[in-house]
């Protein structure tokens, strides 16, 4: 077991350090260091030869404290906050807004901008934990969210080798709520495409969202070099991850001409959109709360509704876990019931 500097030949004469590290029964991982020595430059070679030796020097330390559970002490009083910072800055869009609140929530239950990872210990989870639920005024399934991405930042800090071990313990998780599915019924999308809306681009990006299943971030995002033929192609805030997703009949004709380049929708500012939408959904005499993001439910209920299998519609809604899309079905499944009960009774005699 131990760190070994390597080198390999590459391309035109030059070569590239890499690190050999060797665990127990007989695991193994190559870390590239892109240093490269180039032909005839003999003193800048020495040079990156001394900078690689010393890297291999630090990263064998490194993995001696490691394999005796030994953490150096400026490690252990780091800030955790500070690192946590780092994190932030990894993530995107949507993902980077709850790591941030998130952050906020530790400020809060600490009364300090600066945590020592010292201070991470089960007690302060434990109570962390109670915080979020009892004394920060969130739903369950919020203080869940929080507690779940401090709990993936000190897993971090646990991969760098910052801390031996996470504090947080299975039994310490945040069990999350059935929340209800609000969806449109098509009674009720009838009604909102007959009502006029006071402003027409949130009344066509719902209706967008209705035949595509897209966020209310990726419609505010999408712009023409996205829209390729009949199709959309482009990066998922939430997810980070890339999807093709096709563009229905209506979904086409939604989004009208097409501009040669720019945005494709030009949607106000949130508070503002939520104050159309229900004077929207209001005017077109509905009396139950409709948001924007009913549209995507409502996109998802019509699929299953048309027998479109699970793993589609969970690929459709960009789902990372088709756990996500299992609660349509629940929806689904009533709408059957419902109907059922709505046929006829025969009061049926047989004497």
């Amino acid at each position: 077991m131990g760190v070994t500097l390597r080198k390999r030949r590459i391309a035109h004469g030059r070569q590239s350090f890499y690190l050999d590290i060797y665990y127990s029964q007989g695991n193994r991982k190559t870390v590239p260091l892109e240093i490269y020595l180039e032909p005839g430059h003999s003193e800048e070679n020495r040079r990156k030869q001394r900078l690689a030796q010393a890297i291999c020097r630090q990263a064998q330390e490194d993995f001696e404290h490691q394999l005796h559970n030994y953490i150096p002490p400026q490690r252990r009083k780091a800030d955790f906050l500070v690192f946590f910072d780092s994190i932030i800055e990894t993530r995107r869009g949507s993902t980077a807004d709850g790591y941030r609140r998130a952050r906020k929530h530790v400020e809060k239950f600490t009364g300090s901008t600066s945590v020592p990872f010292s201070a991470l210990t089960p007690e302060w989870v434990r109570g962390f934990r109670q915080y979020l639920l009892a004394d920060a005024g969130l739903h369950q399934n919020s203080a869940r969210m929080y507690f779940d991405k401090v709990k993936a930042v000190v897993k971090e800090a646990v991969e760098a080798n910052i801390l031996h071990k996470s504090p947080f313990r299975r039994k310490d998780s945040i069990p999350q709520l059935e929340s209800e599915t609000t969806f449109a019924t098509r009674e009720e999308l009838e009604a909102l495409a007959k009502t006029r809306c006071s402003d027409p681009e949130v009344k066509r990006a719902y209706f967008f969202s209705v035949a595509t299943g897209l966020r209310k971030i990726d419609i505010r995002q999408l712009d023409r070099s996205q829209i390729r033929g009949n199709r959309i192609a482009k990066r998922i805030e939430k997810t980070d991850n890339f999807t093709y997703k096709p563009l229905s009949t209506m979904a086409r004709a939604l989004l009208g001409e097409l501009p040669e380049e720019g945005p494709l929708f030009n949607l106000p500012y949130a508070s503002r959109l939520d104050y159309i939408m229900r004077k929207w959904v209001k005017d077109a005499g509905i009396a139950r709360r409709l948001t924007f993001h009913s549209a995507r439910h409502t996109f998802a209920t019509q699929l299953l509704e048309a027998g479109a299998d699970l793993v589609t519609v969970s690929r459709l809604l960009d789902h990372t876990d088709i756990k996500n899309t299992q609660r349509y079905l629940h929806v689904v499944d009533s709408r059957k019931a419902a109907a059922i009960n709505a046929l006829p009774h025969f009061d049926v005699r047989f004497d």
